[in-house]
């Protein structure tokens, strides 16, 4: 994503306080001066646009706005150095956050690696994290080869999509992909098909039902940081009060499980823990059949490395997930 539409960004994050300072006040409006320079530089006259930007800068040094429309007047016209130092200027303070990637943005295009990787720093610091602003932008071309920045990007990532990274929030990947489901009471009894996916940048969980009748429902399933626990969010066709539920799950790795999960008693146990005081057998995942909220999560038990689930439980994955 080069400069250009970096400016069309700053709507967003144009005063973006730095991290843990509160909110700032309503922009000031843009007076009359302000709005003609910013038609002038869509128009095609950044000579002019920057003429009226330094009269603001002058009369008024915190009016950040104006610092920031000289820099892209400068960049329209290749003065690539006085371009950085405009944004330097609209940077003071770290609220304008498209000024300070710009920053970074205008030193990497005049090879300076280490300040450009300062103010790269800034800007993630500040809040922007859009991994592809960082890998698309032309003008980081400079920087990419840089230790730092393959650094830089991992930091980048891990706060785009925390949950990808966060052990609380993968506790429950054993349940995605595609499963037929029958009740416990009859084994080889086809009640349905569930099709789990992790959805929301790996946050949550989101389970598909389609029972053998024709009935349908829905499952959200997510980490609440809040309680410290998974909690589950069902839509289910004709379940009781229309099939609207919320539930609370346990750690599957804790051999804890939800109130409807069933154990699996077998010969051939392997030391994973207890649930209701029935040994847990690793290479089975069971669920029992709830008819008034439908089908739940399967019982949290891993299989062994390198063996398939069992055939023998009552949930069998068509595409072992």
């Amino acid at each position: 994503m080069p400069h250009r539409l970096v400016i069309a960004l700053a709507a967003a994050c144009l005063l973006l306080p730095p991290l843990g300072a509160q909110a700032p006040a309503t922009p000031r409006p843009k007076g009359a001066t302000e709005l003609r320079a910013d038609s002038l530089l869509r128009a095609g006259n950044p000579v002019e646009a920057e003429r009226l930007y330094r009269q603001l800068a002058q009369a008024d040094s915190t009016l950040l706005r104006a610092w920031y429309g000289v820099g892209n007047a400068a960049v329209a016209q290749q003065r690539i150095a006085e371009a950085a130092e405009a944004f330097e200027r609209a940077a003071v303070g770290g609220r304008l956050v498209a000024a300070v990637y710009n920053a970074g943005a205008m030193h990497s295009r005049l090879g300076h690696v280490d300040a450009a990787m300062a103010w790269l720093e800034k800007a993630v610091a500040a809040g922007l994290v859009q991994p592809s602003q960082y890998t698309s932008d032309p003008d980081l071309a400079a920087v990419r080869a840089d230790p730092r920045f393959a650094a830089l990007m991992k930091r980048v990532q891990a706060a785009f999509a925390p949950c990808e990274s966060d052990p609380d929030a993968r506790r429950f990947d054993f349940w995605v992909g595609e499963w037929d489901v029958s009740p416990s009471s009859a084994p080889g009894v086809a009640a349905g098909r569930s099709s789990v996916q992790r959805v929301s940048g790996g946050c949550a969980l989101l389970e598909n039902w389609t029972a053998s009748n024709g009935s349908v429902g829905k499952s959200l399933n997510a980490f609440n940081k809040a309680t410290g626990q998974w909690q589950q969010y069902w839509v289910g066709q004709g379940g009781r009060g229309g099939g609207i539920s919320r539930e609370s799950l346990g750690w599957p790795d804790a051999g804890l499980a939800h109130r409807r999960w069933d154990a699996v008693a077998a010969p051939e146990l392997h030391p994973l823990g207890q649930h209701d005081g029935a040994p847990v057998r690793r290479d089975v995942q069971r669920q029992r059949q709830d008819l008034a909220g439908g089908l739940r999560l399967p019982l949290p038990a891993p299989p062994l490395a390198g063996a398939p689930l069992s055939s023998s439980g009552s949930v069998r994955p068509r595409i072992a997930p």
